[in-house]
């Protein structure tokens, strides 16, 4: 008998928002480019990529459903993050552009980028480099092929001058999502709902591939 927003638990919040993440998962499993990575290349997009990728497809459905103008969503995604990051969330996500065949097509341009995630020092762990093994650059070639669609797409759609405008402003909107998740990276909220993200990637047909794989 209560209104919607008073019914919302913060559980419903969180699995709501990692089914929105969830939903670059089966374009990614039925991507060839990405079946036809290595191991080593296939593995590092699975542990830099994917939740950064997942965060800019869940920003443009945000942007579709005009989810942040409505207050029930708004008042429930408060309870996890706090109004003034919302808000701040909230004006970023309106300036994205209107044609969502480019955020589609950056999505791919994004997740074969060679490390798509904010850098963290971490003391615990212990990297080895080898310029024998560095599979990012697997991860560049089909990058370029994207690239390349994208820009010619940009061309085609705004004209030469046009194109220079709406990319820049394509790279503002993602500059300003990694912006707002940094912010997050101390919220034990935005912890978990990575941690949910990353526990679907792992139970995804794309990582049962690649640890047949291995």
């Amino acid at each position: 008998m209560l209104p919607l927003k008073l019914r919302l638990k913060p559980s419903d919040t969180m699995d709501y928002l990692s089914r929105i993440y969830k939903i670059v998962l089966p374009i990614l499993e039925r991507s060839p480019h990405v079946h036809s990575l290595s191991s080593d290349a296939k593995k590092i997009l699975l542990s830099h990529n994917v939740v950064f990728t997942a965060s800019l497809s869940g920003y443009f459905v945000g942007y579709e459903t005009d989810s942040f103008r409505n207050q029930t969503y708004m008042s429930a995604c408060s309870v996890l993050f706090g109004n003034e990051f919302m808000n701040k969330y909230a004006k970023d996500n309106a300036r994205l552009l209107s044609n969502g065949t480019l955020y589609k097509l950056f999505v791919f341009v994004l997740i074969f980028e060679g490390n798509c995630s904010i850098v963290m020092f971490n003391n615990h762990k212990q990297y080895e480099f080898s310029m024998e093994k560095c599979s990012s650059i697997e991860l560049f070639n089909v990058q370029n092929i994207y690239i390349t669609v994208l820009w010619k797409y940009l061309i085609y759609s705004y004209g030469f001058d046009g194109s220079v405008i709406y990319f820049n402003r394509m790279i503002k909107n993602i500059l300003d999502m990694f912006a707002r998740t940094e912010d997050l990276l101390q919220n034990t909220t935005y912890q978990l709902l990575a941690g949910k993200i990353a526990a679907q990637v792992n139970d995804s047909a794309l990582s049962k591939d690649f640890v047949s794989n291995v």
